[in-house]
């Protein structure tokens, strides 16, 4: 499976998160996007294998611009892509998941950064943690500012 996002353009831009199915000679079986949040807009920057042939989706989940801030989004899907559960975390800063795994804890580590403005290069790296439905944060910590950071997850 492959994920990314779809630009759709309609009355106002719409950027959908899209999951596609290859067979092995690349010929594609199918196709499914999802209309999420209150703008109808996320972006997926991250696609993790889940324990039961599923995945996690990290990304972002635009909310209606300085009002609030972006939030970081977490998605489970099935095999075929069907939604399973999807929630967003985050305060009225601008944050984005960049990356997500399943620790040997089965706990979920949804990886990011918290920024007080779009504009704004003054940064945090954020780590959300919760339990395997995405359910309250058991923790999210932030690290001191930074302009500029990219940090993988690897499970120990």
């Amino acid at each position: 499976m492959v994920g990314g996002t779809t630009y759709l353009i309609t009355d106002r831009p719409n950027y959908e998160p899209t999951f596609w199915k290859f067979s092995e000679e690349g010929e594609l079986q199918w196709e499914n996007r999802f209309e999420v949040g209150d703008i109808n807009q996320g972006w997926v920057y991250q696609l993790t294998p889940a324990q039961d042939n599923g995945f996690l989706i990290a990304g972002q989940l635009p909310t209606d611009y300085f009002d609030i801030g972006d939030q970081m989004l977490l998605m489970k899907v099935d095999e075929n892509a069907g939604l399973e559960w999807m929630n967003s975390y985050g305060g009225k800063s601008f944050e984005s998941a960049e990356d997500v795994l399943i620790t040997s804890q089965n706990k979920i580590f949804l990886w990011g950064d918290n920024n007080s403005s779009p504009l704004s290069y003054n940064k945090q790296a954020m780590l959300v943690i919760t339990d395997l439905e995405g359910n309250l944060p058991v923790a999210i910590e932030y690290t001191p500012n930074t302009t500029s950071f990219k940090t993988l997850l690897y499970p120990n």
